[in-house]
C-alpha cells in the first residue's frame, strides 16, 4: 500500500508541476508577444531632438498599418488569455495539499505562475502607456483624421480589454496572490496554534 501511495504522490506532483510549468511558459510567450507590440509602437513614435523638435516625420500609411497590426495582435493575445482560462481553468491552483513537501512544491509552482501572469499585466500596462504617448503625438501633429481616430480606437481597445489570467474565474493570478497566500497561511497557523494550546 505504501508503494502505491508513493507512486500516486510522485505522479500527482509531476502532473501538477508540468501543468504549472506549461501555464508559465504560455504566459511568458504572451508577455513576450506584448513586448514585441510595445517595441513596434515605439518604432513609429517620432524621434526628438533635445529641444523637443521632431527629427523626422513618419509616413501616415506606415503608422496606420502598424496600428492595425497592433490592434489585431492585441485582440488575438487577449483571446489567447481567455482560451487559456477556459481550457485549463487553473483548477490545480485550488487543489488541496496532502503533506508539507507537496505544499511547498505547490507554493513554488504557484509563485512561478503568478510571476509569469504578472509579466503579462506589466507588459499590457507598458503597451497602453506607449499607445497613449503615440496618441498624444498624433493628436498634436497634423496627421490625417483617419489615423487619429484609429490611434484613439486602438488605445480605447487596450484600455477596455486587459488580458488577465484567473483561477477558475475566482481571483486573478498575480504576484499579490503570493503575499495573500502567505498571509492566509500565517493567520490560520496562528489560529490553529491557539486552539491546540486552548484544548
Amino acid at each position: 500500500m505504501g508503494v502505491l501511495y508513493g507512486v500516486w504522490w510522485s505522479t500527482t506532483m509531476s502532473i501538477i508541476h508540468f501543468y504549472m510549468a506549461s501555464i508559465s511558459a504560455v504566459s511568458y510567450s504572451i508577455s513576450e508577444a506584448m513586448t514585441g507590440l510595445n517595441s513596434a509602437i515605439q518604432k513609429i513614435l517620432p524621434e526628438k531632438y533635445e529641444e523637443g523638435t521632431a527629427l523626422e516625420e513618419n509616413r501616415d500609411e506606415d503608422v496606420f498599418r502598424t496600428l492595425k497590426r497592433v490592434e489585431d495582435a492585441y485582440e488575438e493575445l487577449c483571446d489567447c488569455c481567455f482560451t487559456l482560462n477556459e481550457v485549463f481553468g487553473f483548477s490545480n491552483v485550488l487543489s488541496g495539499s496532502h503533506n508539507s513537501l507537496q505544499l511547498w512544491v505547490s507554493f513554488y509552482a504557484l509563485t512561478v505562475v503568478a510571476a509569469s501572469c504578472e509579466s503579462i499585466h506589466n507588459t499590457a500596462r507598458d503597451l497602453y502607456r506607449c499607445l497613449a504617448l503615440l496618441n498624444s503625438e498624433l493628436q498634436r501633429g497634423d496627421k490625417s483624421l483617419e489615423l487619429q481616430v484609429l490611434a484613439r480606437d486602438v488605445l480605447q481597445a487596450v484600455r477596455v480589454r486587459q488580458p488577465r489570467l484567473s483561477a477558475c474565474g475566482l481571483f486573478d493570478l498575480r504576484m499579490t496572490l503570493v503575499t495573500a497566500f502567505l498571509s492566509l497561511t500565517a493567520t490560520y497557523s496562528i489560529i490553529l496554534l491557539q486552539f491546540t494550546n486552548f484544548l
